[in-house]
């Protein structure tokens, strides 16, 4: 008979045990999928920042000197870009290479340094770039969390019970490794 209340107690104190696992670990995929949720936000608006300050920096050396610049050249790019559908890591690419296009202009002719609204403009974009590469961050460290979590025999049961998007990670062609979401629904 003791056997017996011992061994229920035993499977109880198990029972308890996964409960309280399973519960946690959906909290917890929860709360990064938020996190996730809010960082893909910001990520958006911060390339769309992003596209719009090259834009008026390209404004800004056009008028500079209309002679020397024309619309056409300096913007083909950004104006490709505009015209295509890019994900998130195709945009970021996209708007790095214009930005660093947009550079060597500017490196190219001394004139261009020395005009305020340019260096203005200039000054926005590296602090729009600062605050996209720190939602990555942050986007890429609820990946992560979310691939911990997922290594949990019990949480892949709630994971197969609700519909959870599948994470992987893509290269962006900087050197460093960014996580972007990538639905297997596109």
């Amino acid at each position: 008979m003791e056997y017996i209340v011992i061994g229920l107690c035993v499977v109880i104190v198990i029972i308890f045990f996964i409960y309280f696992n399973i519960k946690n670990n959906s909290e917890m995929l929860v709360l990064h999928n938020e996190k996730i949720n809010e960082s893909l936000k910001s990520i958006d608006l911060y390339l769309e920042k992003k596209e719009e300050y090259l834009e008026r920096a390209l404004d800004t050396i056009k008028n500079s000197n209309k002679k020397k610049y024309s619309k056409k050249n300096i913007m083909e790019s950004l104006i490709i870009n505009k015209n295509k559908k890019l994900d998130r890591v195709e945009m970021y690419n996209e708007l790095d290479k214009n930005l660093n296009e947009l550079y060597e202009i500017v490196e190219d002719d001394a004139k261009l340094k020395e005009v305020k609204k340019l260096n203005t403009v200039l000054y926005d974009l590296n602090n729009n770039d600062s605050d996209l590469m720190a939602s990555i961050n942050f986007y890429n460290e609820a990946v992560n969390d979310i691939k911990k979590i997922k290594k949990n025999v019990f949480t892949n049961l709630v994971i197969k019970s609700k519909d959870y998007k599948n994470f992987e990670p893509i290269f962006i062609n900087k050197n460093e490794d960014l996580a972007i979401l990538k639905e297997d629904n596109k």
